[in-house]
């Protein structure tokens, strides 16, 4: 007669047995040895769960693994996979669109500083010009975004541009995009300031001399003036002729 002791343990060892090969089925843990045995699942002293030869034998032809060992191989040959795939998907172009859209924020940095953080991210290599408009935008404090308002524009550097002017307090430049709505109704109405023109060395010179000449002209008549209604000249070294100097040279 079988000892009740050891037929429940029998039981128990079937019952054991079940479970973990339904627990352990995908976590890399062979159905057969390599001498053609069958595994077995067990646990050791220390409760820890290994599969086993039933024909185990300690002469190094037999499989005696831990469970916990071949979860971790798995879960190493997942990473690779997993690696693999996204290093195929970012060939993808929906993939690089739709996934890898790396986001900036402004937050408290000015324009400036968000210019040179978003040219330095890397994004320009992964986007097309219009992504990169999007993104930037997005970015954008309320403030700015909303001054920069519904202004198309076709390159990232015109909106950047334009995100300069709205910080620096001018309104975004007609040349930098085109609005959505139509400006024929002229500067006056649409609220745009026209941008002054830079001052050029030449140019400068040139208003200096005009400034020279006119200068010039209002002391002739000055004179002829003078000479017409005022008494003689005065005398060399008089106060009257040293005071139109000195307010000549503070006007030049």
């Amino acid at each position: 007669m079988t000892d009740p002791y050891y037929a429940d343990m029998k039981q128990h060892r079937r019952d054991a047995d079940w479970r973990e090969c339904i627990l352990y089925a995908h976590h890399k843990i062979p159905k057969k040895c390599t001498c053609g045995g069958p595994i077995r699942l067990g646990t050791d002293e220390q409760g820890m769960s290994y599969y086993v030869c039933k024909e185990f034998e300690d002469d190094g032809f037999h499989i005696r693994h831990r469970c916990f060992n071949a979860i971790e191989e798995e879960l190493e040959e997942l990473k690779e996979e997993v690696i693999n795939l996204l290093k195929e998907s970012v060939k993808c172009p929906w993939y690089r669109t739709n996934i890898f859209v790396g986001k900036m924020n402004q937050g408290d940095t000015s324009v400036r500083e968000y210019n040179t953080k978003f040219l330095g991210g890397g994004l320009l290599d992964k986007h097309d010009e219009a992504t990169l408009i999007k993104m930037y935008r997005d970015g954008l404090r309320e403030d700015i975004r909303s001054g920069i308002g519904t202004t198309v524009f076709s390159t990232i550097d015109e909106i950047m541009q334009a995100a300069l002017d709205v910080e620096e307090g001018e309104s975004p430049c007609d040349s930098n995009g085109s609005d959505t709505e139509s400006d024929d109704s002229g500067s006056g109405e649409s609220g745009r300031r026209p941008k002054k023109k830079a001052r050029t060395e030449k140019n400068h010179n040139d208003d200096r001399e005009d400034e020279d000449h006119d200068v010039e002209q209002e002391n002739e008549t000055s004179a002829d003036t003078e000479s017409e209604w005022s008494l003689p000249d005065p005398v060399e070294g008089s106060d009257d002729e040293s005071d139109s100097k000195v307010d000549l040279k503070d006007y030049q």
